[in-house]
């Protein structure tokens, strides 16, 4: 393969067709990787008296009765906790078919100007919402291996942590928690974390590879898991040098875009974040600004995830017509 014509290949492709830069957007919405913030406040600033404390915190007297009413009604606190989780997934949901459009969409498109030097919005929208929901599932079965021996590590960790939350005392939940949560953390959450990682990259591989079996060969759900792993055991060593240009080029676009993106982040959510911890009127504008900056990434990330899937679309072509690939699925 080679390898230079390959990557100019794909970037004239996404440079004369610009279009597929949108769905390159839709595929980046639901990208579990890139550009996530995250930040966390010293609850003890807020000062809420526990149940069966008194006041005196530096919160509006209100909005001190109303949170100390809160925490004193479990079963309001766990329906909000329920509902919030379950906003929460719903949202995720909705991204993950966007993304899931996207990739399907991005994979015709690049296969129709490869052969025709042109491609439509047409195109890559009619195919990716054909293709949404399985390429939905495709991800989501891929994905399921690292989520579960993540939640297997987390498991002992939350069941030794989660006790401590009910404890009346904070001193007495900081002293047990360094004890034997600590234990649990670095026995059994950290190495299931780095497994599940790790996990991650030849299942991310394998999953490229099944959408495009999928959209280009017209295979299901399992057919397309099936045909991508015999293309990643075919052709191991050049899928290995084309992930490696793709970790090099993140690598470098992190360095280029990712840092200052994260520094424009850190001093707009900081000061707001602060603001809420005295008014939390302020979580309007710090919700707004994190989804304006999360939409910014995305928008960032686009162009890379067009030319991502462009040159792994046409790498899989060439891997499809060779005759040992044929042969292998038959």
């Amino acid at each position: 393969m080679q390898y230079g014509t390959l990557l100019s290949r794909a970037w004239n492709i996404i440079w004369r067709n610009k279009v597929i830069w949108v769905f390159g957007f839709l595929a980046a919405l639901g990208s579990g990787n890139g550009g996530g913030i995250n930040w966390r406040g010293n609850v003890r600033d807020f000062n809420v008296p526990l149940p069966g404390q008194q006041g005196g915190g530096n919160l509006p007297p209100a909005v001190e009765r109303l949170l100390t009413q809160l925490l004193a009604d479990q079963t309001l606190l766990i329906t909000i906790a329920v509902a919030i989780v379950c906003i929460g997934v719903l949202i995720g949901l909705i991204l993950a078919f966007l993304s899931a459009l996207g990739h399907g969409g991005m994979v015709e498109m690049v296969r129709e100007a490869d052969e025709t030097e042109r491609t439509s919005f047409g195109t890559g929208w009619n195919t990716g919402l054909r293709r949404m929901l399985r390429v939905f599932l495709i991800r989501f079965l891929l994905g399921l291996p690292p989520a579960i021996i993540i939640i297997a590590g987390l498991i002992p960790f939350a069941a030794t942590f989660l006790p401590l939350l009910a404890q009346p005392g904070a001193r007495d939940a900081q002293r047990l928690f360094a004890g034997g949560v600590l234990t649990w953390l670095f026995a059994c959450f950290a190495p299931a974390c780095c497994i599940g990682v790790l996990l991650t990259i030849p299942l991310g591989v394998l999953e490229t590879l099944s959408i495009r079996a999928l959209v280009l060969e017209g295979q299901g759900i399992w057919g397309g898991i099936r045909r991508g792993w015999a293309i990643l055991t075919g052709n191991l060593g050049e899928v290995v040098v084309v992930w490696l240009i793709f970790l090099l080029i993140g690598i470098g676009i992190g360095i280029i875009i990712g840092l200052p993106v994260a520094a424009v982040a850190v001093v707009a959510i900081v000061p707001l974040a602060l603001m809420t911890a005295a008014a939390p009127i302020f979580a309007i504008p710090l919700i707004l600004v994190i989804i304006l900056i999360a939409v910014l990434g995305a928008a960032l990330r686009s162009i890379v995830e067009a030319y991502t899937s462009a040159v792994w679309t046409l790498a899989y072509r060439q891997w499809i017509t060779r005759p040992a690939q044929v042969v292998a699925t038959n």
